[in-house]
């Protein structure tokens, strides 16, 4: 399978608490979808697989989208349908703080 990558970016909400688990959450992930998905629809696989891999205890702390790895733009999500769902195959890395 010909992959493409999504970056996942994790922002702390400004005075926000952090449950002590969540810690080390914020920053930037690299996820790696099928490249034959529209932009939307690697959105939202990439966030899915993020969501699937990296368990946050107080998600109302962050701000988290997915982006274009290129060009640095905020990348639109397109619901998966009923038949679809996070790849398996899909892999998500943490990449920087």
């Amino acid at each position: 399978m010909e992959t493409r990558r999504v970056t996942i970016v994790v922002e702390q909400i400004e005075g926000s608490r952090i449950h002590p688990q969540d810690v080390q959450v914020a920053g930037l992930y690299q996820v790696e979808v099928d490249s034959t998905l529209s932009d939307g629809h690697a959105a939202r696989e990439a966030l899915d697989s993020f969501h699937l891999r990296t368990p946050i205890k107080m998600l109302e702390n962050y701000t988290i989208y997915a982006q274009d790895p290129l060009t640095h733009l905020q990348m639109s999500e397109e619901p998966l349908q009923e038949d679809e769902s996070a790849s398996a195959e899909a892999y998500c890395r943490k990449v920087s703080l």
